[in-house]
């Protein structure tokens, strides 16, 4: 079935789990994209369980204190 959407917010109820990859989707290496920080705000006040998927060679948790100084 197909689902057309006008937000993301009309989906909420479908999922419980948002899958974001973080490279090209969350930011572009230096910056976060427009709406990226709100997005991911109201995925979790909604009660969404968060998961950034990255392909980079670089730990866990270098890469989480580096999203979070991007404001992610």
């Amino acid at each position: 079935m197909t689902l057309l959407l006008n937000s993301l917010g009309d989906a909420l109820d479908t999922f419980d789990i948002a899958v974001l990859d973080q490279w090209g989707v969350l930011h572009n290496g230096l910056h976060p994209y427009a709406h990226a920080a709100d997005t991911m705000r109201m995925l979790k006040a909604a009660g969404k369980q968060l998961v950034v998927l990255s392909n980079s060679g670089t730990r866990a948790d270098l890469t989480l204190s580096r999203l979070e100084e991007m404001g992610l």
